[in-house]
């Protein structure tokens, strides 16, 4: 975490890495095959997430803070099974978080 402050103002920011570790997808009743149940095994990849912070002392025992925080990761495609496949795929996951503390 890389943090600064300016007074009222506190700024942060936080990289993480983060790893996935022999994903899978389960995939059951595709259309025209009723009962179809397999695990399509993905490849071990490596994502990351990035958290930005400013928390603001409105008062002394009031403050106000904003969080913007966005993690991703990528997924490689799966070795056929039966003519189909998981393909190429990403996820990003976007966040935002407005908050109100009250400092005892």
């Amino acid at each position: 975490m890389f943090q600064w402050w300016t007074g009222p103002v506190v700024f942060s920011v936080s990289p993480t890495v983060l790893f996935m570790v022999d994903p899978y997808m389960t995939v059951s009743d595709i259309p025209g095959a009723a009962g179809f149940k397999h695990a399509f095994d993905l490849q071990s990849t490596v994502g990351g997430a990035l958290d930005f912070k400013t928390s603001v002392n409105v008062t002394r025992h009031q403050s106000l803070v904003l969080d913007l925080n966005a993690t991703y990761f990528y997924y490689y495609a799966s070795d056929p099974y039966g003519g189909i496949y998981e393909p190429d795929s990403h996820t990003f996951i976007p966040t935002v978080l407005l908050g109100y503390s009250i400092l005892l």
